[in-house]
């Protein structure tokens, strides 16, 4: 569930989900074998929800209505399947503005905060 946008040749910005399988990944407890990937493969057929975890346009290309596009796009993507009801857009910064207002126009909600610290060693 990669969805690109190009402007020419040249990618310009993309929109990045997947299967929500952390449920799986919590019961295998890291483990992956014996029955851990065994787990994780019936996830992507059980959860509901996807996360997007990776959203980008370049700044020169921004405010042209490239991140509607890839919303739409994604939605599209997302009904063929018939299977999820959740959406969890996740690692979104607090900075990152367009982004929590995009959020707040797809009638999401806030309940959580990234925030980056910096601190001078």
């Amino acid at each position: 569930m990669i969805k690109i946008i190009l402007y020419g040749e040249d990618v310009v910005g993309f929109l990045f989900a997947f299967h929500d399988v952390s449920a799986a990944l919590q019961r295998a407890k890291g483990k992956l074998f014996p029955f851990g990937l065994l787990d994780i493969l019936l996830e992507l057929r059980r959860t509901n929800t996807v996360s997007v975890n990776g959203m980008g346009i370049l700044p020169e290309h921004q405010g042209h209505g490239g991140n509607a596009l890839l919303y739409y796009a994604m939605g599209t993507t997302l009904l063929q399947f018939k299977q999820f009801t959740n959406v969890e857009m996740t690692q979104v910064a607090e900075t990152t503005e367009q982004m929590r207002a995009d959020l707040k126009n797809l009638n999401g909600v806030e309940y959580k905060n990234n925030r980056v610290y910096r601190k001078e060693i």
